[in-house]
């Protein structure tokens, strides 16, 4: 890897919104041009993810996989708010770096990556972006530096393993990524007060509690658990350990927004009664991805009524506010057969089709309703009341 000089910023900065394969093609013959191309690529991948740190014309990838791997900006901002009692910080697996220049921005920051470009890369744009003096980067073997620096002492120690196997499929066990975070958390927790780990959203948050809780025995145990995400997406688990035994942790559903964060704790709820009518002109809940995550811990009682034992969908009569939910009026209330299936899709041509607990899958449902996917309205095949239904509900402007 070069560093690129101001020249090249600007070539990459010109050809933004040009097409890669194209460029490729063009310049393969420049000595220059495969780096360059990666800087446009990247910009590309992760223009949403991290907007604000690609307004710095200067800012460098070390490898096309970095944009597709690097936390976006809002969990970063999340995992830095959640470490306010912290002034120095261990990054052991910082690739990118938007979590360890998030955190420099507050308190001083050791981050460690073993592969030579992704360190460069990090050192060049805590420089760029004035931090160079709360960042210290290493290029190293992460788990190797803490076995041998056991006498260093850290307020948060934070990791992110890698969920991907050689072949590149999805990992769903922590100690099947790399490094094996059950392997070294005794290690982490020698030198770090507390420990943050970002997990997979694969991960079964139960078996996951249970892995740590048995790596860490006696030394520690999980004392959080946080499902993160958006609206449309559940991003990752993130398991906090430290030092204290603990005997059950807070596990809480975190919907980050680009101006406001919505969370939902276990604790602060009570069992759910079962819906015993569903009408048109009720209000229809659906989780967002992270509540759905850990549904069957959080019940969202007394004002929510659920559908149906296992179907995480909610009812209420009137509006109600606070919940980690998409809320929606609800138009059409069906009992799944043929001939309401028909007259579903004939009223509502244009839908989203979502299937909750149901005989048939969402494909499939769209198939028989023979809707066009989009618009406002969204249709929903569940199990409610005992029996397969359909519901055609409608997000409101609040």
């Amino acid at each position: 890897m070069i560093d690129m000089d101001l020249e090249m910023q600007q070539w990459v900065m010109s050809h933004l919104k040009d097409n890669v394969a194209k460029l490729l093609f063009k310049y393969h013959n420049q000595p220059w041009a495969e780096q360059a191309i990666t800087q446009i690529e990247c910009r590309q991948k992760a223009a949403s993810k991290i907007k604000n740190l690609l307004s710095n014309e200067a800012f460098m990838f070390p490898h096309r996989l970095s944009a597709e791997q690097c936390t976006a900006q809002i969990v970063a901002d999340f995992h830095s708010d959640l470490a306010t009692f912290a002034d120095t910080v261990l990054d052991m697996t910082a690739g990118l770096g938007v979590d360890a220049l998030t955190q420099a921005r507050h308190r001083k920051v050791t981050a460690i990556d073993i592969n030579h470009n992704a360190a460069h890369s990090l050192i060049h744009n805590a420089a760029i972006l004035g931090l160079n003096d709360s960042i210290d980067v290493l290029c190293c073997n992460s788990v190797e530096w803490i076995r041998n620096n056991s006498h260093r002492e850290f307020d948060l120690v934070f990791i992110d393993p890698a969920r991907r196997d050689s072949s590149g499929g999805r990992l769903k066990a922590l100690k099947d990524c790399e490094p094996d975070v059950t392997d070294i958390l005794p290690d982490m927790l020698r030198i770090g007060r507390k420990i943050f780990i970002k997990a997979s959203p694969m991960l079964d948050v139960d078996q996951t509690i249970r892995d740590i809780n048995t790596a860490t025995k006696p030394f520690g145990s999980v004392n959080q658990i946080y499902s993160v995400g958006t609206s449309t997406e559940c991003k990752e688990i993130l398991a906090v350990v430290d030092r204290d035994m603990h005997a059950k942790p807070q596990i809480t559903a975190v919907t980050l927004f680009n101006d406001r964060r919505l969370t939902y704790t276990a604790e602060d709820t009570t069992s759910p009664s079962l819906a015993s009518t569903i009408n048109e002109d009720m209000w229809l809940y659906e989780p967002y991805p992270a509540a759905m995550k850990i549904a069957n811990t959080l019940s969202f009682g007394p004002t929510l009524s659920r559908l149906d034992k296992d179907t995480h969908l909610y009812i209420s009569e009137n509006y109600e506010d606070g919940y980690p939910c998409k809320a929606m009026k609800i138009l059409r209330v069906l009992p799944f057969n043929d001939k309401n299936t028909k007259a579903m899709g004939r009223e509502f041509p244009i839908a989203n089709v979502a299937a909750r607990n149901f005989t048939l899958s969402a494909p499939e449902l769209s198939k028989r309703l023979k809707v066009k996917d989009g618009g406002t309205v969204k249709i929903f095949g569940v199990k409610a009341l005992g029996r397969n239904m359909l519901i055609a509900a409608q997000e409101m402007q609040k």
